[in-house]
């Protein structure tokens, strides 16, 4: 169907952009939104891989609502890109052994906390910044990247 090959480019372009507005907002220091646009940018790539395939083995136009709700999923996104890392990596695949829904669970929180801030029962209140200081976000800016840079292959092969 030629949406999701359409669809799939605008996604990875998407990505792209995401990518770089994250790039741009790390060098400027500000690392929770730095962090939460490579995030989506991560999601997008995912969204952008999983149409191309989507594409290329002939998904017929009856199953769009189908793919529609699996692509606003953000779990099921991340989780596609953990099946990812580990399908392509065996060192990868070892550490991730029985941890891929604790991963899975762990970067979508992490997502929401970059963006808002929060209460625990016993009155603490926790920032973004504070969030975020433990994670390395020019990583996680360079995986963005590098996954938009693979969606944009792929749905450049549709």
């Amino acid at each position: 169907m030629i949406l999701y090959r359409d669809w799939a480019k605008s996604a990875a372009e998407n990505a792209t952009q995401l990518a770089i507005e994250s790039r741009l907002l790390e060098r400027h220091g500000h690392m929770p939104r730095a962090y939460y646009l490579c995030h989506m940018s991560i999601e997008e790539s995912s969204k952008s891989l999983l149409l191309s395939a989507s594409f290329q083995s002939g998904v017929q136009a009856s199953q769009l609502s189908k793919i529609m709700a699996l692509l606003r999923d953000h779990k099921k996104k991340i989780s596609f890109v953990v099946q990812l890392a580990r399908d392509t990596s065996s060192v990868l695949a070892e550490s991730l052994k029985g941890k891929e829904a604790e991963l899975v669970g762990h970067m979508n929180n992490l997502k929401n906390d970059t963006m808002y801030v929060s209460a625990s029962a016993d009155g603490g209140v926790t920032t973004p910044e504070q969030k975020v200081n433990s994670v390395q976000v020019k990583d996680h800016i360079q995986f963005a990247e590098r996954m938009a840079e693979l969606a944009k292959a792929m749905s450049a092969v549709c």
